[in-house]
């Protein structure tokens, strides 16, 4: 009888315990989703003295892409706090001419008369991932308003690449047209993360997250001689429940 009670009172006792750390975690536990629009673009680099370093980056330009997923927090103490999720973003960069940059001086071959030439031509690169970051936020700052610094790394997955072109002619019709190549990029991108942000809390289940957060690959886009390496500046929206 003794023996029963003992064990009854142990099986109460790990029960209610855990009972307790359920609501621990709960407590401790949030998902989220995010949003950021990014401005995108990539770092070139060539082991050789490759001249379309210096065009590429003579015609390239930065984009507008954007990074948005479901994001889960765990709270380890007051300071520290650890995120995780899934994401998917459009990252890439762009880049054009216009006649004039092209043709020789005098314009020996007519080709400002020629209708058949673009007077503007834009190359857009998209390059489309899916992501599983993992950061650390450490807060200067937790009551209804925190404050914190992030620090992270992502794994990016390529699933797609697309070109987008568009050609604009003298007597203003454009013309558009879609490249899909996936053969000359790697799959894999290690993404390093860092920010700064803020967060509010509305009511004790909904909690307000601002973060401009800027990400780096490790890694390059191109598998060939000439690499461009990805980064991007964003502002992360996010609101968590729990």
């Amino acid at each position: 009888m003794k023996l029963l009670t003992t064990f009854a009172l142990i099986l109460f006792s790990l029960f209610a315990l855990a009972q307790s750390n359920e609501k621990n975690l709960a407590k401790k536990l949030s998902i989220g989703v995010s949003f950021s629009p990014d401005y995108s673009y990539r770092r070139l680099y060539s082991s050789d003295d490759n001249i379309f370093v210096d065009i590429r980056n003579k015609e390239g330009s930065p984009r507008f892409g954007f990074t948005t997923g479901i994001i889960t927090s765990y709270k380890i103490n007051n300071r520290f706090e650890l995120e995780s999720g899934i994401q998917f973003s459009d990252k890439g960069d762009k880049y054009g001419f216009v006649l004039d940059d092209l043709i020789l001086p005098g314009d020996p071959f007519n080709e400002r008369d020629d209708p058949s030439i673009p007077e503007k031509f834009t190359s857009e690169y998209h390059f489309y991932f899916v992501g599983i970051p993992v950061k650390i936020n450490y807060y200067f700052l937790r009551k209804n308003f925190g404050l914190f610094i992030s620090m992270g790394v992502s794994a990016d997955y390529l699933i797609d690449a697309k070109i987008k072109n568009k050609s604009e002619f003298k007597d203003r019709t454009e013309k558009n047209s879609t490249t899909i190549n996936n053969e000359d990029f790697n799959k894999l991108n290690i993404v390093g993360l860092t920010g700064f942000g803020i967060d509010y809390i509305i009511t004790p289940r909904i909690k307000f997250q601002l973060e401009p957060v800027f990400r780096y690959s490790f890694t390059p886009i191109d598998d060939t001689p000439l690499k461009g390496y990805l980064y991007s500046f964003g502002a992360d929206f996010t609101l968590f429940f729990h």
